[in-house]
């Protein structure tokens, strides 16, 4: 049926908030504090995952208390989502004897994790590892930034391995600009070790020529992987690849 005369409004939902990573004095903070009846524990429960940066922070509380794996998770789930961290990993960890350990994963951010490692004690007790793995990626260095007083840019690239390179050089600020930019806001790698995609061999130089240097870029896309001045090891989320393969005018592989 039909209604007339009646004024319908739409409100949108407010946005979540969402809060920094934690940390204290700089360093990894638990971010929910543990269930009333939890007690320390000497006997160490070592978290299931650690990522393999060299810029980790990690900090790491064991308790034992009286309730299951499951009850464990449910404690603390709902204060972390408030938070503002996102379930990413869930699973089971067996031993050759003895019930299996459960653990989960909350992601804030590209950088902060709090990882929950439960061992069952009996029917009703548990031994968990609440940690905080936060990585801090170290500030850029100088060396690495491109000052503003670009002469010209010269560009290296090549789509697949077996092709011949690509070079264009590239003398107005209208054209290298945006690209200068780009590498100057390029962030530290911090992930140490990680995974690539599919490597084709695709790879690119960028050499800006600024007050009487020159400042070399090479990039490996498979690997989301920047090589710049003074040794620094940058990521880059493909914003700097796409931009330099549509200035070379080649096909372009990968997209991100």
């Amino acid at each position: 049926m039909a209604l007339s005369g009646a004024l319908l409004l739409h409100s949108r939902p407010a946005p979540p908030v969402i809060y920094p990573p934690p940390a204290a004095n700089g360093q990894a903070a638990i971010p929910v504090p543990p269930p009333g009846g939890a007690s320390p524990s000497s006997a160490a429960v070592t978290p299931f995952q650690r990522p393999g940066s060299p810029d980790l922070q990690t900090t790491v509380k064991t308790y034992s208390v009286t309730m299951t794996p499951q009850e464990v998770h449910d404690y603390y789930a709902p204060k972390l989502l408030r938070l503002g961290y996102s379930a990413s990993v869930t699973g089971q960890s067996c031993g050759p004897s003895g019930p299996c350990g459960s653990n989960w994963a909350f992601q804030h951010g590209k950088y902060a994790t709090f990882v929950l490692t439960v061992d069952p004690q009996g029917a009703d007790a548990s031994r968990y590892s609440a940690a905080m793995e936060l990585i801090v990626p170290p500030k850029r260095p100088n060396a690495s930034i491109v000052p503003k007083d670009v002469k010209s840019l010269t560009i290296k690239v090549r789509a697949k391995a077996g092709d011949a390179w690509t070079s264009v050089t590239l003398t107005s600020p209208s054209a290298w600009g945006p690209l200068r930019k780009i590498v100057d806001s390029l962030p530290v790698d911090a992930r140490g070790t990680h995974g690539c995609l599919a490597d084709f061999g695709a790879r690119s130089e960028l050499s800006f020529l600024a007050g009487g240097k020159t400042y070399v870029f090479q990039e490996n896309p498979a690997c989301t992987s920047v090589g710049g001045p003074g040794g620094a090891s940058l990521e880059d989320d493909f914003t700097l690849w796409n931009a330099t393969v549509r200035a070379a005018g080649l096909p372009n592989p990968y997209h991100g």
